[in-house]
């Protein structure tokens, strides 16, 4: 195996057996008491959880990854390193390949964050009325107990996914010389752009999110 893809290959790796190790003992304790029911709705639960928040996930940073490839992978055959010497991690950025590790280990972790929500979700699903209405909003207080809290996970979780997103495609366009702190920072166009409209979604979540409050 190329060692430019060993980092990001160990990490799904040992990520992975880490799962397994958990669910394995969860399996043992839940058999040994007679619920397995429980623990098979419990790991659906949280791999639909993980689905659903992975897809997002996926299609956030994949979208920011492929435009900053196409900025980068260029940049770099055409002009090279604005560096002295091979930037560590360059030949990722040369690559699809590269690209693709990069966005597998962002979207596994937003994942997992996403699949710790799953009692959230499962209230969700199975939410009820309750019959009796908040005086200021006129909203069903089951509205407060079973949806809110995932319209709210869901706002953090963008706001994540978009500041990840932010921070990922920030350092490769670092890397490929299209931001370049001299006396002062400096940003081609397309990277500029690039920026300003993760900037402009971020405020739009954030105003859903004042919302919610």
């Amino acid at each position: 195996m190329n060692r430019k893809f060993l980092i990001p290959t160990l990490f799904v790796v040992v990520v992975g057996l880490t799962w397994l190790a958990s669910y394995y003992t969860d399996w043992l304790w839940f058999q040994n008491l007679g619920y397995q029911g429980v623990f098979w709705r419990k790991l659906a639960a949280r791999f639909s959880s993980g689905a659903v928040y992975g897809v997002l996930a996926a299609v956030i940073v994949g979208a920011n990854l492929w435009f900053a490839a196409r900025f980068t992978r260029h940049a770099l055959r055409v002009d090279g390193s604005p560096f002295e010497g091979e930037v560590p991690g360059e030949g990722l950025l040369k690559s699809r390949v590269g690209y693709i590790l990069i966005g597998a280990v962002l979207v596994l972790i937003l994942g997992n964050i996403g699949a710790g929500q799953w009692p959230v979700l499962l209230r969700y699903l199975h939410g009820q009325t309750f019959g009796v209405a908040d005086p200021i909003f006129g909203q069903d207080v089951g509205f407060y107990v079973f949806t809110l809290p995932l319209y709210q996970f869901t706002a953090n979780f963008l706001l994540g996914a978009i500041i990840v997103s932010t921070l990922a495609v920030g350092l490769i366009y670092f890397a490929a010389g299209g931001i370049r702190v001299q006396e002062r920072i400096e940003l081609m166009p397309r990277p500029l752009g690039h920026l300003s409209a993760l900037g402009g979604v971020f405020m739009l979540v954030m105003a859903w999110q004042y919302r919610l409050k």
